[in-house]
């Protein structure tokens, strides 16, 4: 029976709460949940292992396989940035309607009426 980790508030390493404690308790739970292929270090059981190899976890970073097929062990995990999303922006057509998911490139003037830049 696979078991999930939470924070518990465990002082052993004084890192609980910490993000890249709970970065470690989600990497672990992703490894352990149930019909899961994904794999983990046996010596990334352990948190102090894991701190030791991958080191403070970068502000705005997130925890990345480079190959999906090993899983998380050493060497072939890094901190990859966060993906920036990219701003909405709100263009107004010639009716007044306001389109926002594609902008005005992807306006279709209605028949009979030319688009010019």
């Amino acid at each position: 029976m696979k078991t999930f980790i939470k924070y518990t508030g465990d002082k052993k390493h004084g890192m609980c709460g910490t993000d890249i404690y709970l970065c470690w308790c989600n990497m672990k739970n992703k490894c352990n949940a149930v019909g899961s292929n994904v794999k983990m270090s046996y010596s990334w059981n352990k948190f102090e292992n894991f701190f030791s190899d991958m080191g403070k976890k970068p502000v705005g970073c997130k925890l990345t396989l480079i190959d999906k097929e090993k899983g998380f062990i050493p060497g072939n995990c890094y901190w990859k940035e966060f993906d920036k999303p990219k701003p909405v922006v709100d263009y107004k057509t010639i009716e007044g309607r306001v389109n926002s998911k594609y902008g005005l490139s992807a306006w279709k003037p209605p028949r009979g009426v030319q688009y010019v830049k």
